[in-house]
Parts: structure tokens; sequence; C-alpha cells
């Protein structure tokens, strides 16, 4: 038989164990949430061997979209929130205390609302225009404010968001990205084409186009994003 304290230490040897296990199993989750012993006592027996965070700097993100932590407005501090997110720090998504960042994205977010309203009145006039050439001169406005919207509000250095473009503004616009690749040595680039839910019979006009016009024969592939299909990634071969 056990003594009192050979069970002890059977016990804790059993726990170790099963702790150990559970963090193999749950790898993912690895130093995303607070050590509930450090918490309390601000020491844990499992040491460096816990796969839980001993302290706010050993946490991590539980976001698996790496780079996207922290380049959006937390929900509960957006339009209709209450301002209080149980995630707290372990929250994915900006809040007040991220300061700068955080005041960026709120202006980002007003200039995109503003910039969505103007471009939206405009493709609502196109309609209404009674020759071609009043079309064209629309529509090369309406081109022109994205690509001047790319510039002031990039999302990445080689990212190019082509919502709101006409068809033949998105080809023009993709050439000319090609052209900078080129001179640049950049060969990879992004465009985001969305996926056609807005567009007329849900077709996605300028992501079919650029997909079945850059095929590798000019030197230039261009391939559904696997994560994202509302993305077209340009590479240059």
């Amino acid at each position: 038989m056990f003594s009192s304290s050979n069970q002890s230490f059977y016990a804790s040897a059993v726990v170790a164990v099963s702790d150990d296990k559970e963090n193999q199993l749950k790898s993912t989750n690895h130093k995303t949430r607070i050590c509930r012993h450090f918490e309390a006592t601000g020491i844990c027996p499992m040491g460096i061997k816990c796969g839980f965070a001993h302290g706010e700097k050993e946490l991590v993100s539980k976001s698996k979209a790496i780079g996207k932590r922290k380049s959006r407005i937390c929900v509960f501090y957006g339009p209709g929130g209450d301002g209080c997110c149980p995630d707290g720090l372990l929250c994915d998504f900006l809040h007040p205390t991220d300061g700068e960042a955080f005041m960026r994205a709120v202006q980002y977010q007003i200039e995109k609302e503003r910039f969505s309203f103007m471009v939206q009145t405009l493709h609502s006039k196109r309609r209404y225009c009674t020759t071609q050439e009043e079309l064209d001169e629309l529509e090369d406005t309406i081109n022109s404010m994205v690509r001047q919207w790319n510039k002031i509000w990039p999302k990445g250095e080689a990212y190019f968001d082509m919502h709101w473009m006409t068809t033949k503004g998105a080809e023009d616009y993709a050439a000319g990205i090609i052209i900078w690749m080129q001179r640049t040595g950049k060969k990879t680039a992004f465009l985001e084409t969305g996926r056609g839910n807005h567009s007329t019979h849900g077709f996605a006009a300028i992501r079919t186009l650029l997909l079945a016009k850059y095929q590798g024969d000019q030197g230039v592939l261009a391939v559904p994003d696997k994560l994202n299909p509302g993305i077209v990634i340009l590479n240059i071969l």
C-alpha cells in the first residue's frame, strides 16, 4: 500500500502528466490564457512546462490570421457596443487602450463610410448618363477615386482594393500594378476584387476577368487566394 506521502506524490505526478497531455492536445491554445495558479499565488508548480501564460507579458493571440491582430476595432467599442469586452487584454481587436492605433482605426472607419457613400452615389448616376462621353467621364472619376483611396489608406505595400471600380477600370489598374511590380522587382501582389456578392446576378466580373487574362503566358499568373476567394494573387513568373 502507498503511504500518505507516496499517494500525494503519485497524485501530483498524475496531474502533471495529465496537464502535459492536455497542453499537447491543445497546442494551438498555448499561452493564450493566464495560469490560474500563477494568478492566485505568483507561483506555478509546472514551471516552464505550463501551457498557460505566467503574466500578461507571456500572453499570445488566439488569432489564426497572422498579421490581422489589432487591425480592426472591437465590436464592443464600435457603434452600438457597450464598451465592455469580455476578452479584455486577450482580445484580438483594437481597444481605446491601444492608443494611436485605435484612433487611426476610428478615423479609417469614418473616412471609409464617407468614401463609400460618395462612390455609391456616383455609381447610381451611371444609369442616367445620356451619352457615352458622359458615362466614360463618370467612370473615370470613380476609378480615380478608388486609386486615390488605396494611396491614402493602403492595406499593405502590395495590396490593392478594387471594390467599387468598374471592370475596365480594374483591368487598367491591374496592368499598371504589373508594370510597377516588374520595375520594383516585386514578385507578388494582392488584388481585392470581391466575390461578386453585391454584383449584378452575383457575378464577380473583375475576379473572373483577371483570372482568365493572366494565366502565365504573359509572364504573369493570377490565382485565387485559397483562404479568401475574394482576393486574386498576381505572381510575376
